[in-house]
Formats: C-alpha cells, sequence, structure tokens
C-alpha cells in the first residue's frame, strides 16, 4: 500500500498543496488498505481535493471528490461523511 500511495503522491504534486494525510488510523476513513490526501488545486478556481487511494488484493481504487472553495466550510462535514461511508463489500 505504502508503495502504491507514494506514486500517487507525486502525480498530485503537480496538481497542487498537500494540505492534509489521512487514513483509517485517524479516523477520516474506514478503507483500511488506503491513504488520502486533501489538495488545494492550483488550476481553475482552486477547488480543494480529496483523492483516496486504496487497493484490496490486486486491484487499486481511486476516489476522488472535489469542491468549489467557496462552498467548501459549508459541505466540509458531507464531505467526511462521504469519505468515512466507503469500505470494502467483506468489511462488514
Amino acid at each position: 500500500m505504502v508503495k502504491y500511495a507514494a506514486g500517487k503522491l507525486g502525480e498530485l504534486r503537480h496538481r497542487g498543496v498537500i494540505e492534509r494525510v489521512f487514513s483509517h488510523l485517524d479516523g477520516m476513513l474506514q478503507l483500511k488498505n488506503a491513504i488520502g490526501y486533501r489538495i488545494r488545486v492550483l488550476e481553475g478556481c482552486h477547488p480543494v481535493d480529496h483523492s483516496v487511494f486504496a487497493r484490496e488484493e490486486d486491484i487499486g481504487y481511486t476516489i476522488v471528490i472535489e469542491v468549489d472553495p467557496h462552498d467548501y466550510a459549508l459541505i466540509e462535514p458531507e464531505v467526511r461523511s462521504i469519505l468515512k461511508s466507503f469500505r470494502f463489500a467483506g468489511d462488514g
């Protein structure tokens, strides 16, 4: 997982500024084999981007939620709830 996430991190650094790294260890995700990044994108309206990279066996998954920065403060709790709702089918 670390190798997979590190490869994705290189791609993200070209898109914007990484503001936060999160995982199931800090309660932001239920996915155990996943890591997430909150990024301030440098293009367009500078949206807030949450990118989550997960692996289950040999399959990699990418989840991206991008929000206009003017709306982010209002819907941040909903974004966090959505991120926490993702799980693999076998995780119960």
